[in-house]
């Protein structure tokens, strides 16, 4: 979102002072106030880039995604100059400027065109930074074969580079572990080892909390509990979870009242079925699809 600097007290000045010394906030929002000419600025576009790109290589995120959010409604020419700064900042090893150049590229977006093998190339850079955006889009360009060919393996250990890192879509990392512990992708199948990664991903991801409830319903990994499995599908719903999707893990030739080991075992053999399916890494990730989140924040700029 936005910086909201009608609500900040300091002046331009103070801001070119702050700015001028480091502050990488106060360049951040210097750079948003000319854009906009607000907050006591005059609308002043190339010093809004100029401020917003010094923000951007040093580390400051806000900067990106206030540029990324303008781009939607400054003239085209404005919006070719701030790609234009984004590239450059990627080529100096900015690395959240690689992912998010690397993840238009995967999907064609923010005025970038489809480059799946280009976008292969910033991932990685970016992803060798530790970068977890970067990590987590590699991962599924991996598994799916975007842009290569699909490599499980590496998908799982790019996953893995970054798992437990605390960042606002560490729960899709924790779900794409579980998926491939539970369907043996890159990984022995290992339901437990599943069923924790779901359980994380669960707190702020609906599908996740779908499919833990499909373990806690038969014992599979964890404890069962049909009380607490009817809670997570609840959960689901509460969390965005569409009821017109397809509930992938829905075992629907076996009686509800069957024993939990009889329940377990034919929900092992659904996801068996599953796997054989080549499209089944895909339509996963469709249920999951990781939207940037600089791409999330499609806020009002007053």
């Amino acid at each position: 979102m936005a910086q909201h600097f009608d609500s900040d007290k300091r002046s331009i000045a103070a801001l070119n002072r702050q700015a001028k010394a480091g502050d990488a906030e106060a360049m951040a929002e210097l750079g948003l106030r000319f854009f906009l000419g607000r907050g006591g600025a005059k609308r002043d576009t190339l010093k809004g880039l100029d401020w917003s790109e010094r923000a951007i290589r040093v580390g400051d995120r806000q900067a990106l995604r206030n540029l990324v959010t303008l781009m939607r409604v400054l003239p085209a020419l404005d919006v070719y100059v701030c790609r234009q700064c984004l590239i450059r900042c990627a080529e100096d090893g900015v690395a959240y400027a690689q992912a998010f150049l690397g993840c238009s590229l995967a999907d064609g977006s923010s005025g970038f065109p489809m480059n799946q093998k280009e976008a292969l190339v910033w991932l990685r850079k970016a992803a060798a930074q530790n970068e977890p955006i970067a990590s987590l889009t590699l991962g599924w360009c991996l598994m799916l074969g975007d842009g290569c060919e699909p490599d499980y393996d590496a998908a799982c250990e790019v996953w893995r580079c970054v798992e437990g890192v605390d960042f606002e879509q560490s729960g899709r990392i924790d779900f794409a572990l579980a998926f491939c512990a539970l369907f043996g992708y890159g990984m022995p199948r290992d339901v437990t080892y599943a069923a924790k990664h779901l359980q994380r991903a669960s707190e702020t991801l609906g599908v996740a909390s779908l499919w833990l409830s499909a373990l806690v319903d038969c014992g599979l990994g964890v404890a069962e509990d049909r009380v607490r499995g009817a809670k997570l599908v609840a959960q689901a719903f509460n969390q965005g979870f569409p009821a017109y999707e397809e509930d992938f893990l829905a075992v629907d030739d076996v009686d509800e009242d069957a024993p939990s080991k009889q329940r377990a075992q034919a929900l092992l053999a659904h996801i068996d079925r599953l796997r054989e399916d080549p499209e089944t890494p895909r339509r996963v990730h469709t249920q999951t699809r990781m939207i940037m989140e600089n791409r999330d924040m499609v806020a009002e700029i007053h």
